[in-house]
């Protein structure tokens, strides 16, 4: 599932035993945002969030800015990609599969 600038729900997602969550932090046109969807479809273990900024995350980036973050069980970052990563279809999905 896909969901935008819900800070809430995402922490409730993190709670979930069947699901770890991906974020992107940017625009819906990002490129990296367009790979996070294609990659979902393939990983439907993974619920995909947009925030347009940092702000709403920062409980969990404490002052950092990757562009965006593949979340474990619960609520531990597996990974933090960078906007270039993020731009990569084969790292955003590999980033969500390890987070599995």
């Amino acid at each position: 599932m896909q969901y935008e600038n819900d800070a809430e729900h995402l922490r409730d997602d993190l709670k979930d035993p069947h699901f770890t969550c991906y974020v992107h932090i940017g625009s819906v046109k990002d490129l990296g945002w367009q790979c996070a969807v294609y990659a979902v479809k393939f990983i439907p273990q993974v619920n995909i969030y947009l925030f347009r900024d940092h702000a709403p995350l920062h409980w969990v980036l404490n002052g950092r800015t990757p562009k965006a973050i593949a979340f474990g069980w619960k609520d531990s970052i597996e990974q933090e990609l960078t906007e270039a990563q993020t731009k990569d279809l084969k790292t955003v999905m590999k980033a969500m599969a390890d987070a599995k």
